[in-house]
């Protein structure tokens, strides 16, 4: 299973797809598709909002995600582009059911490390301030980034037990169908966790590392047995080391 495309970068895009046929709102989801075929952002960002209203109201919570991401997209490339659909979204978190926050935050983290990836060569050049940068992040330095988007993976991955047992099919809608049922993956917990991956495996994270980083010694039971390494218990002062 690769990442879904609305979870993979901040273009219009990604998340454009029109879930398929068979719900009860497939009338509204064609008046969207005739909408956007006409390339009328604003329209569509309307026809979505009672769409994501009412999936949300009758639990349907990837229908209903992706309205919200769809059209939070679509109001930042009326407003500016992929960026203030970055800002716009920070803001509509607080209010999504509880059910979506986790893929919302997952989401949330994905924008930002598109973000990253596209302006590598600026934060390259930035170097950091005596101030702690503020709460714009187009001024943000690489270590502000990279803590910022690993704040929000764990966020999403905070109620471990809860999303442990929501099915990854809850939120079919945002994903492409031909990648769903994946064994590794059978819960959103599994999905996120390896969707957070992508970045932790990032030779640039290390960047951000703080003086007393936590490194993995080879002679250490983390290559040993699986019994030791079950029972392995690493002691360091660097806690927030994705290692």
């Amino acid at each position: 299973m690769r990442l879904p495309s609305i979870l993979s970068a901040v273009s219009l895009l990604a998340i454009m797809s029109i879930p398929s046929s068979g719900g009860p709102r497939d009338a509204q989801w064609k008046e969207v598709e005739e909408a956007q075929a006409k390339d009328q952002p604003k329209t569509v960002a309307e026809k979505l909002r009672p769409i994501q209203a009412a999936a949300f109201g009758e639990k349907a919570w990837g229908e209903g995600t992706k309205a919200l991401a769809m059209r939070l997209v679509l109001e930042g490339r009326i407003e500016g582009g992929p960026n203030a659909a970055i800002k716009k979204l920070d803001a509509e978190i607080g209010g999504a059911p509880a059910e979506a926050r986790p893929i919302l935050r997952a989401l949330q983290a994905r924008w930002f490390f598109g973000y990253y990836r596209q302006n590598q060569w600026r934060f390259l050049r930035r170097s950091a301030t005596a101030e702690p940068p503020g709460e714009d992040f187009e001024t943000w330095d690489l270590p502000r980034i990279l803590a910022e988007i690993d704040k929000r993976f764990l966020e999403s991955l905070a109620d471990k037990d809860a999303l442990r047992k929501i099915p990854v099919d809850v939120f079919g809608d945002l994903f492409d169908k031909g990648q769903l049922g994946d064994a590794y993956r059978p819960t959103l917990y599994d999905f996120i966790a390896h969707t957070a991956l992508e970045f932790y495996s990032m030779e640039v994270v290390s960047a951000a590392k703080p003086t007393d980083a936590f490194a993995i010694d080879p002679a250490s039971p983390a290559l040993g047995p699986v019994q030791e390494f079950r029972a392995w218990k690493p002691e360091s002062t660097d806690a927030g080391s994705p290692k």
